[in-house]
């Protein structure tokens, strides 16, 4: 990619939307629709990227469990359990960091960008947005290599095995639509339209040879599929309260074998086994608001919510049935004690810097940037800036690319500059 193009583009304007920021809202940019979180894991332990599931590692593998002490544990943050809320809004400050280099914005789509991924083996970037089209650019140079137009407002998306997972729904027909995933395999040509969710598909999820989908259908809000030996996939499950599951729209999903995490739209997280299907705890009040998307980090499940807070969750010592998790977070963030307040959060992702040490990012809906805190210190790493309430937020790979999405339809693109010496 050259680098001609500045950041904040050719001339920035100054205007500042405030969308993301009821809980009685139907699924669209100013009314609270998340981010879809992505990314790469490597070095300083693992990362498992909501709607990224290659979960590559070099290094860190599993640790123990960490104390509360070991969470925030920075001079410029606070330790402890923080209870902040982040209800006011910080006053911006572009600390753009030296480490990494901004790249190039990538135009074409003509209405929000709501989702991306990464296909490192074939240095590719897949982007979907409202305009009903996917679009795939080369990382190397940029270009937009071919677009899609696959029937519907793209609502997420992810690469797995071959595969491209496109979730969508009929724009015409309103929120409320039902949901349609169209699937591609690469190696074959295949394509496979799947139906079931009675509501826009909120999130996806591919864990082994299974399909998991949240959606806000109000009757089953998780649905499940399983490949067969013919190569296409089949219903299996649809799991809503009748099952013990969501209420309300679910907006996340992560997993963790053996275990499916899933959050929703009133601050609900649940622990499903993968095996059985069965919910095994319930934390009802997990955040104050619409939990947008989680992240899992060695043994570590972050969860980010339009409360304005990211909470580190862990596991017990022994897992059982109603307690896997600790129902009280080990660390919130920011913490009472830092004096900082933020809007609320869009997206976060895991990434290894150039030298492999962990870093979450994280898009907020009232700050036009995109902060980076080193884990699990959470010492500020500093901001990009100039990024409009971006949905898709994605970062790894060999190149070490970060990449936004946001509501005015533009793509930007990073990388971490090589460490000096390199």
């Amino acid at each position: 990619m050259d680098m001609r193009d500045g950041p904040n583009g050719p001339s920035r304007g100054r205007g500042r939307g405030r969308g993301y920021q009821g809980r009685n809202f139907q699924p669209d940019y100013q009314t609270g629709r998340g981010g879809r979180g992505g990314g790469y894991g490597s070095g300083g332990g693992r990362f498992n990227n909501q709607n990224q599931n290659w979960n590559q590692q070099g290094g860190g593998g599993r640790g123990g469990r960490m104390g509360r002490g070991y969470w925030g544990n920075d001079q410029r943050g606070g330790g402890g359990r923080g209870r902040g809320r982040g209800r006011g809004r910080a006053v911006t400050k572009f600390n753009d960091p030296e480490d990494i280099q901004f790249l190039k914005s990538l135009k074409g789509h003509t209405d929000s960008v709501t989702c991306a991924a990464l296909d490192h083996d074939l240095d590719q970037l897949y982007t979907g947005s409202k305009d009903g089209t996917v679009r795939v650019w080369s990382c190397s140079t940029g270009e937009c290599k071919s677009t899609v137009e696959v029937g519907g407002a793209v609502d997420c998306l992810l690469l797995q095995q071959g595969r491209l997972y496109v979730g969508l729904h009929d724009p015409a027909r309103g929120p409320t639509a039902p949901g349609t995933i169209r699937i591609w395999d690469a190696a074959t040509g295949a394509e496979q339209t799947l139906t079931g969710p009675q509501g826009t598909i909120q999130t996806l999820l591919v864990a082994s040879d299974m399909i998991f989908s949240g959606s806000n259908d109000q009757a089953t809000t998780i649905h499940v599929w399983k490949l067969d030996a013919a190569g296409q996939f089949q219903p299996q499950v649809a799991l809503g309260a009748a099952q013990g599951g969501h209420t309300f729209p679910v907006q996340a999903l992560v997993v963790a074998s053996p275990f499916l995490f899933s959050a929703d739209w009133k601050g609900c997280l649940k622990v499903w086994d993968v095996t059985s299907g069965a919910c095994v705890q319930t934390l009802d009040r997990a955040h104050d608001n619409v939990i947008m998307g989680l992240v899992v980090w060695q043994d570590n499940l972050l969860s980010c919510s339009l409360d304005g807070t990211i909470k580190i969750w862990q596991a017990v010592e022994t897992p059982a049935p109603g307690a896997v998790l600790d129902p009280a977070p080990v660390y919130v963030h920011p913490p009472d004690t830092a004096g900082q307040q933020y809007g609320g959060v869009l997206a976060i992702a895991g990434v290894a810097d150039a030298v492999g040490t962990p870093v979450l990012l994280a898009t907020h809906n009232d700050d036009h940037v995109v902060r980076l805190w080193e884990l699990p210190t959470f010492a500020e790493r500093g901001e990009l800036s100039a990024v409009h309430d971006a949905r898709a937020l994605v970062a790894g790979g060999p190149a070490g690319l970060i990449v936004t999405g946001d509501k005015h339809g533009t793509v930007k693109v990073w990388k971490w500059k090589p460490p000096t010496g390199a």
